[in-house]
């Protein structure tokens, strides 16, 4: 099994989780079945897609600065934090973020699970309206 199905089965498992808590937990009305499912489908798919939002910024170095920043504070304060680290030695900023976007996966799984969720709610909704 390749990463990006891994990811998009992770994803989907955490999809339906939600997707049956929300619709589970949604109150029961007179013909509000269709109003609950397309709820179940939007609440995972907006969560999915800003994960995969976060994920692409951190991928783009968008927080590299800031945890760089607070890992070496910490290192510098607290005796024996970089015991079996990487940051023994002095790494500088060029050095860390290069490490880190070495080992950085895209988020392919959770931006289209989510894609595809978000899509069938705008679907439903439409057809909510018209019925």
């Amino acid at each position: 099994m390749t990463e990006r199905t891994k990811s998009i089965l992770k994803s989907g498992i955490f999809a339906i989780a939600v997707g049956a808590l929300v619709f589970f937990t949604n109150p029961q009305g007179s013909g509000d079945l269709f109003r609950r499912i397309c709820d179940a489908f939007f609440t995972p798919g907006a969560l999915l897609l800003g994960s995969a939002g976060l994920t692409w910024c951190r991928n783009r170095g968008a927080f590299d600065l800031l945890t760089y920043g607070i890992t070496s504070v910490f290192h510098t304060h607290v005796p024996g934090a970089s015991i079996g680290h990487a940051r023994d030695e002095k790494e500088d900023f060029l050095t860390y973020r290069d490490r880190k976007a070495a080992s950085r996966k895209p988020p392919y799984g959770t931006l289209w699970v989510g894609l595809v969720l978000t899509a069938l709610s705008v679907v439903l909704v439409v057809i909510y309206e018209l019925v």
